[in-house]
């Protein structure tokens, strides 16, 4: 039976639009954010939607109430953002001129390279993907939202077209991607949609 998994990323917040990272730490949307919120639940509200699976990141909370209101929800710690170590709560460019030789080994290679006292990349890999893997399991036949980041999507969508390039595969925000699996095979239906607000 086919499973359709619908990835959502959450809208603009404060930390976004000061380019800064932010994994495990709280950034609230903006009015901007919000707006993309309600946008995308004019444009869910024409789909039909079994489970909805959200990350525990206020943010991420936030925009799932906007977009699916009161229904039901399950929080998944596995689809909290990548904790980025030392990089967390700086912006890029002070990322850069805080750790310019570890940074600059986080852009070239994330594959290869750890952030200082971040999550490694692997163990990241393996909680997302072990918790795509659970929600496909379970949900034989239906159509599920995971309201969550843009690393888990990029990981998700990454391993899909097997992309060497994390980068590349980086969803936008309030974006939307949506998979049909069949027998565990995937199928690429939507990527990094934002039809909905632009």
């Amino acid at each position: 039976m086919q499973t359709r998994i619908i990835l959502i990323r959450h809208g603009e917040t404060r930390a976004n639009r000061q380019r800064r990272y932010v994994g495990v730490t709280e950034s609230g949307l903006t009015s901007y954010g919000r707006y993309q919120a309600k946008c995308l639940k004019e444009r869910m509200a024409k789909d039909t939607i079994d489970r909805i699976f959200v990350s525990p990141s206020k943010r991420a909370l936030d925009f799932s109430k906007i977009v699916f209101g009161n229904r039901k929800k399950k929080v998944l710690a596995s689809l909290q953002e990548m904790n980025f170590g030392v990089f967390e709560g700086l912006t890029y460019s002070q990322a850069l001129k805080k750790y310019p030789l570890a940074y600059r080994k986080w852009l070239k290679s994330p594959q290869r390279f750890n952030i200082p006292k971040a999550e490694p990349l692997a163990n990241f890999k393996a909680r997302v993907f072990n918790a795509l893997k659970e929600i496909i399991s379970a949900n034989p036949g239906k159509s599920v939202a995971l309201v969550t980041h843009g690393g888990p999507i990029m990981l998700m969508v990454g391993k899909i077209i097997k992309s060497k390039n994390l980068w590349k595969v980086m969803p936008g925000l309030a974006s939307i991607s949506i998979i049909e699996f069949n027998k565990n095979k995937p199928k690429i239906l939507k990527l990094n949609d934002i039809s909905h607000y632009k």
